[in-house]
């Protein structure tokens, strides 16, 4: 991912590699990540308590040398920067919300299924995956260029995507009647809260969200909230004859 002037996380590294996309070695040939690589290894890390910890314990937490990680990134901000990019672009491969988008522009009832079907994905990238949600609330925890570019660039893309989704399922009679400036939060807050505050939410809730069943009917229990129209919606579609 290319990333915009500004960007509080360095230069990307003009080598081109995938893995190494805020290398400091500029005139560096090869880039490309392995399974050991700096990039690989701050991934593995999950990097949930990224803000607040050193290099070395990033490096010890991922099984990594930090001098190799040190000599790729030149800074904490640089490894964070991969690891976001990474683990955004996943998200968004994982969502697929240009299909959501397109669907909205057909009927109702097709964007409804397509919702739900992202609530059911979304659920399950946050499961496996809580580690971007803490990152991006660490880092805009604070006002400053930092967050008002990472929102810019990470999130207004889906907030602008969702907006014109929702009001037509609102406008259907599908969807809760919840303003559409607001859909974003409430469906990421509600599928990942459990999942990002794991610390927190394990002693209460044990098993009952995070195990497989859980993570199944979690889900479930956002798309009757948030689309409490959808069954009459699917019900009232004319079934092809075959």
């Amino acid at each position: 991912m290319i990333r915009e002037v500004g960007s509080p996380f360095g230069p990307r590294c003009p080598a081109g590699g995938i893995g190494f996309s805020y290398c400091k070695h500029r005139h560096r040939q090869r880039c490309t990540p392995t399974m050991n690589s700096p990039s690989s290894s701050a991934r593995s890390s999950r990097l949930s308590g990224f803000i607040g910890a050193s290099m070395r314990a990033i490096a010890q937490s991922a099984g990594a040398h930090q001098p190799r990680i040190n000599y790729h990134f030149e800074s904490k901000e640089a490894l964070g920067g991969e690891a976001v990019d990474h683990l955004d672009a996943t998200m968004r491969d994982t969502l697929q919300l240009p299909v959501l988008v397109a669907a909205a522009a057909q009927d109702s009832t097709t964007p409804a299924v397509e919702f739900a079907a992202v609530s059911h994905r979304l659920v399950r990238f946050v499961a496996l995956h809580p580690e971007l949600n803490r990152i991006m609330m660490h880092a805009t925890a604070y006002p400053g260029p930092r967050p008002e570019w990472l929102t810019g660039f990470y999130v207004r893309p889906c907030f602008d995507g969702l907006r014109p989704v929702w009001k037509v399922l609102v406008n259907a009679g599908i969807a809760s009647p919840i303003h559409n400036r607001l859909i974003l939060y409430v469906l990421n807050g509600s599928a990942s809260l459990v999942f990002v505050n794991a610390h927190e939410s394990s002693p209460l809730v044990g098993e009952a969200s995070t195990s497989e069943t859980g993570v199944k009917r979690h889900p479930d229990g956002l798309i009757a909230m948030l689309l409490p129209g959808l069954e009459a919606a699917r019900s009232a579609v004319p079934k092809q004859r075959t």
